[in-house]
């Protein structure tokens, strides 16, 4: 069976603003039976198929990287490396994806006038690494809310020292200089690592996995 299409995502975040590199990233709770925040679920959903889309490009090029050598996987401390490049990935299907730096953290966040959606390509670290209960998700895709029930949930699983506030929110702020340096160099084609990266740019996003791997909690 073919997967449906992703939801066109011009219309779904037609009023995302601009990333502003330095900008703070401070939580905002949105409630989803008020206003605007009812479209929040459908972000969510498109945001997770963009992820699931890219995520094949994003563990080659991780994998193939020099962050902590050949054969880095996303379950460890790869941060630094993975969470710029999936906002490439996600940039490139529509996704208004922002990079995002706190408490030497990096992940990928929309902020949206009907919420913020964090996606986190290396959440697993703080749970084990290679470890981590199989219910935590490869990749964290959704609100403030859910992040928080993640790490509730999994408590006794969690190995980072740092709360959840601290890793995303304390003292973040929008790294947005650094990513359009790396989307310039993987257009340029500039480090073998970046080639998986090149060619999901260079074709139509594919189609959802038959089977979806666990992306969210």
């Amino acid at each position: 069976a073919v997967a449906p299409a992703a939801p066109p995502a011009a219309a779904l975040f037609a009023a995302a603003a601009p990333a502003v590199d330095g900008a703070a990233f401070y939580p905002r709770v949105s409630d989803p039976r008020a206003g605007p925040a009812r479209d929040l679920p459908r972000q969510i959903e498109a945001v997770r198929a963009a992820a699931l889309r890219a995520l094949a490009s994003l563990r080659e090029s991780v994998s193939r990287g020099d962050w902590n050598g050949p054969g880095t996987t996303l379950d460890g401390p790869c941060c630094g490396d993975a969470a710029p490049k999936l906002a490439v990935l996600l940039r490139a299907q529509g996704i208004p994806a922002r990079l995002i730096e706190g408490e030497f953290h990096y992940y990928v966040a929309l902020d949206l006038p009907e919420g913020q959606v964090v996606v986190d390509p290396t959440v697993r670290q703080f749970f084990g690494r290679k470890d981590a209960p199989p219910s935590v998700p490869t990749v964290f895709v959704g609100d403030v809310a859910a992040l928080h029930g993640l790490f509730a949930r999994h408590a006794l699983a969690k190995t980072t020292r740092y709360d959840p506030s601290r890793i995303y929110f304390r003292d973040a702020r929008v790294r947005e200089h650094a990513l359009r340096v790396l989307d310039a160099e993987v257009r340029r084609g500039s480090a073998p690592e970046h080639e998986p990266l090149r060619r999901f740019l260079a074709r139509p996003p594919p189609a959802l996995p038959a089977a979806p791997e666990l992306i969210v909690p």
